[in-house]
């Protein structure tokens, strides 16, 4: 149960029914760790969102508000006191013909059973896997150049002077005269030269292959689940 401002005045512990109209006018609240013995606090006004119930009024006046005590319900002269201290005066019975489910908040009422209970929440984890870029790959050709170093074997014409003796009788001096003029014999050499021709030849082919691969990843995270402790407070024995 909390206040009009949303701060925490106690556990409902129990509903207290008007005698005539059969609606919710009471409601028991123990404040538990918060200090203080039992409270009444006014359900008029009142409303519930969800596993709360907010009053119409500060806690302080719930705090500060008339004890019932060690009494089972309130009777007519704490009804009395209760009313005058929040300024409620007498309570409308006229309304008592309608329907208590059309104005009652949706707030289990306890009949005299002996039982309680609370709503036990936990955080579940919802993994989602999403994709994100990491990187753009681009097919660039670019020119670079190397050095190539190749043996080839040249060829080349070379004169070689060849002496030889002759014989007086060799038939080949017949008709030559000695002395004589002769026209010089002419001999072209010959070399091979290195000409260096360059041709542009397709070499490979490229391709670029997207491919997906899987990996299991270790995913870590902190979930809050709530505990339900049993907290026991016993009041003073009379006498």
């Amino acid at each position: 149960m909390v206040d009009s401002s949303g701060d925490p005045v106690g556990k409902l512990e129990r509903i207290f029914l008007d005698r005539e109209t059969d609606r919710p006018s009471w409601g028991l609240v123990s404040a538990g760790l918060l200090g203080g013995g039992p409270m009444l606090a006014p359900l008029d006004g009142a409303r519930v969102e969800g596993e709360r119930v907010l009053l119409a009024f500060e806690k302080q006046a719930v705090w500060d508000g008339p004890s019932p005590g060690d009494a089972s319900k309130p009777g007519p002269e704490l009804e009395a006191e209760l009313r005058s201290w929040y300024g409620l005066g007498e309570p409308a019975r006229a309304a008592a013909s309608a329907p208590a489910s059309a104005t009652t908040p949706d707030v289990p009422v306890s009949q005299g059973v002996d039982e309680a209970s609370v709503i036990r929440s936990e955080e579940e984890v919802d993994i989602v896997v999403d994709k994100h870029v990491t990187e753009r790959v681009r097919l660039v050709k670019r020119i670079v150049t190397e050095d190539v170093t190749t043996v080839i074997p040249l060829r080349r014409e070379e004169v070689e002077l060849v002496r030889e003796p002759v014989l007086v009788d060799e038939p080949m001096l017949s008709g030559v005269e000695p002395f004589a003029e002769v026209a010089p014999t002419e001999l072209v050499l010959m070399e091979e030269q290195v000409v260096i021709e360059k041709r542009v030849v397709p070499r490979e082919r490229v391709r670029v292959y997207k491919e997906t691969f899987s990996e299991d990843r270790d995913v870590s995270t902190e979930v809050r689940k709530e505990r339900v402790e049993v907290i026991e407070e016993r009041a003073p024995r009379a006498g």
